[in-house]
């Protein structure tokens, strides 16, 4: 009788925890829209970035990280782009989560424009098939939480 008890036991704390693990990371998931350079639209569920977990933003002659967790829209223009360092960087615009822009002011510096480094790779799920976009071909990311 104990060793049946403590089988059961055993059974739904295994079966908690790993509801608990789906819950939480269903609850943490990002989804949005992502719209490519040809302006296709696609819905990805479970939203993230490859190579880096976050965005690398270059404003005000200062290379800044962003979480995707924190932004609600990037829009990214491939004609307007730069190099620092090693990395390519394309002009853009960010929204972040808390409804701040990170954007080009009017002053027409290059030190007051917005540039997304293109060294990354937004992934996620898409229709129940996996999605894999490089940041190069993305003119557009809508991020949901």
């Amino acid at each position: 009788m104990h060793r049946k008890s403590l089988l059961h036991n055993i059974f739904f704390r295994s079966f908690f925890f790993a509801a608990s693990v789906l819950v939480l990371q269903s609850g943490c998931a990002l989804s949005g829209m992502v719209v490519d350079k040809e302006k296709i639209q696609t819905p990805v569920k479970r939203l993230y970035l490859k190579e880096d977990p976050f965005l690398k933003i270059w404003h005000g002659g200062l290379v800044k990280h962003i979480p995707l967790s924190k932004v609600t829209m990037v829009k990214i223009d491939a004609a307007k782009s730069i190099v620092v360092g090693d990395d390519l960087y394309f002009g853009g615009e960010v929204i972040l989560r808390n409804g701040a822009k990170v954007q080009p002011s009017d002053d027409k510096s290059a030190l007051n424009a917005v540039y997304i480094s293109i060294h990354n790779t937004l992934a996620g799920k898409s229709r129940e098939q996996s999605f894999s976009i490089s940041l190069e071909n993305v003119s557009e990311i809508q991020v949901n939480k």
